[in-house]
């Protein structure tokens, strides 16, 4: 039965992004307990071990936004990495999301200088190692070649560091989510669309962490794993989730964000059907705090693009959760901020056309500034004469794309093919 360690605290000093010593320390007396609790980092990780560090740090966004590791559990992981565990070296790798710099990221999120600090040995954005072909036995989707980072196979252990969050496709994301992180971003976009939950399970078959950490001092609920709203980050949960079994740990993580891991969450479900680890609450011994204690109902994410403005109008028909979501993490930016919105002003109507089977005769007119018709993803390709076409499956759509009002169709269209990455044809 897999132990998994729940270890909370009422305060920790300071914020993600401004912080002393006293919340340094007050996280590692948090790692060393949940670490007692699983039985030792000694049964886990051997001194002079070369431990791959993977963090989330998706955007370059300030660490207060919540979307990235905690600086202040990156910092206190690092040192115990280093003091207690004796290992030989840390590397600290990302690879962030939709074309962003993984160091950029590392340095505007304060993870870099955290791990600085504490003397990682190495950070990589992996986006610059050398990448290795592999095949995935047994995969459900990503069948073909799959390019590996080569510090990964180099690495004596795995040590994840996962940030708690809800996630608009898939429900939530933790410990094995993270995997996708070790994916050139030409390979991340892919199967990121209903079949999420399978390429998550492909990629624990492929890369399976020796010790899963979960920050939760700070989680993100709603329109995760990036939102714009403010009522979406909890700032006092202050908990971390740690364990071996990276499907026992998320199975928790569910647990603590009011979800039914097997019966919500698909990957784990999933993962736990495949023999990979155990998602089954009844099957997961939990030491530390009581889940029932803590855990709290989340707001879930939503994708749905109907009713949201009423200059908005959507035209889905057959359309999957890929496009769905990249089209309403395009929007929430400009929903949840009352000075972006006003640029809907400025314009008569936007259509939205996505999926398959959308009637011939809709009523659209392509008149940029006064109106814009935007044809999603491969699906409608049918369309794509009606307005400015965003090919792809899934479709990155409006994601970075906005603002767009006042650019021609050229312009608009260069935009979107500058955000997409190199290797994908769409």
């Amino acid at each position: 039965m897999p132990v998994v360690a729940v270890v909370h605290r009422d305060a920790i000093p300071g914020s993600p992004a401004e912080y002393g010593e006293d919340a340094v320390s007050a996280v590692y007396e948090m790692l060393e307990e949940s670490l007692v609790h699983i039985g030792g980092i000694d049964s886990i990780i051997k001194p002079g071990d070369r431990v791959l560090l993977k963090v989330n740090a998706c955007w370059p966004v300030s660490a207060d936004s919540g979307i990235t590791s905690d600086p202040r559990v990156v910092a206190a992981v690092v040192r115990y990495l280093k003091n207690a565990a004796r290992v030989r070296s840390v590397t600290l790798v990302e690879r962030s999301s939709i074309r962003a710099d993984s160091f950029e990221s590392l340095k505007r999120s304060g993870i870099y200088d955290a791990a600085v600090r504490e003397g990682v040995d190495e950070v990589v954005p992996l986006e610059r190692d050398v990448r290795l072909t592999v095949r995935i036995p047994g995969a459900s989707v990503l069948r073909g070649d799959v390019h590996l980072p080569q510090c990964v196979v180099q690495a004596d252990k795995i040590v994840y560091l996962a940030k708690m969050k809800t996630h608009k496709v898939c429900g939530m994301t933790a410990s094995m989510k993270l995997s996708q992180g070790m994916l050139p971003w030409s390979e991340q976009i892919k199967y990121h669309r209903n079949d999420i939950d399978q390429k998550i399970v492909d990629l624990l078959r492929l890369v399976k962490p020796d010790l899963s950490i979960v920050d939760a001092l700070w989680p993100m609920q709603g329109q995760g794993p990036g939102s714009p709203y403010r009522h979406d980050l909890i700032k006092d949960f202050n908990t971390i989730v740690v364990g071996q079994d990276p499907v026992a740990v998320d199975s928790v993580c569910a647990r603590l964000m009011g979800f039914d891991p097997m019966f919500e969450v698909a990957y784990i479900r999933e993962a736990t059907v495949a023999g990979l680890g155990e998602g089954r609450p009844d099957r997961i011994e939990v030491k530390g705090e009581r889940v029932e204690r803590l855990s709290r109902n989340f707001r879930r994410g939503d994708i749905s693009l109907v009713g949201l403005h009423p200059k908005i109008d959507v035209y889905m028909s057959g359309s999957c959760k890929g496009c769905c979501h990249f089209t309403r993490t395009g929007l929430d930016p400009w929903l949840a901020d009352e000075e972006k919105i006003k640029d809907f002003d400025a314009v008569e109507r936007i259509t939205l056309i996505l999926g398959k089977d959308n009637p011939l005769d809709i009523r659209a007119e392509h008149n940029p500034p006064k109106s814009y018709v935007f044809v999603i993803g491969d699906c409608a390709r049918s369309h794509r004469d009606r307005g400015i076409f965003l090919p792809g499956c899934p479709s990155l759509s409006l994601h970075g794309l906005m603002p767009f009002i006042g650019l021609s169709d050229e312009e608009i269209v260069a935009k979107y093919r500058r955000r997409l990455p190199e290797g994908f044809v769409p």
